[in-house]
């Protein structure tokens, strides 16, 4: 049998509009338990001519992303027809169902290094 894990999401959103004003929310997920967990850090080559498919390690169906990067990259979820932008030093998470994570660097200059955690 496989080790039972657990992961509980969190997020803080601080909104500073101006001097005095600040309004900070909080999104936090009752603990969710998960058979599976895979990290990595991919270095992607520069100027890819597309998206290439993320080794999920055997996750068939992932419940939670993280991905974060040193460049500019595209990714995709569950498909390539809608690329998501994360910008250089960003960090995308992602709670939900998905069977298939892209990603492209498409940086004619630089390498782009992700690190990515998948839970199932």
């Amino acid at each position: 049998m496989a080790d039972i894990l657990s992961r509980t999401i969190r997020a803080t959103v601080t909104l500073e509009e101006s001097p005095g004003f600040d309004l900070e929310q909080e999104y936090y997920k009752q603990a969710v338990t998960f058979t599976k967990e895979h990290h990595a850090r991919i270095v992607l080559d520069t100027a890819m001519a597309a998206p290439q498919s993320i080794n999920m390690s055997g996750i068939t169906t992932g419940k939670s992303l993280m991905l974060s990067t040193d460049r500019e990259v595209l990714v995709g979820i569950n498909d390539t027809s809608n690329l998501i932008t994360v910008s250089e030093s960003g960090m995308i998470a992602l709670v939900g169902s998905f069977t298939d994570v892209y990603v492209q660097n498409e940086s004619a200059n630089y390498k782009a290094t992700i690190e990515v955690v998948l839970t199932d």
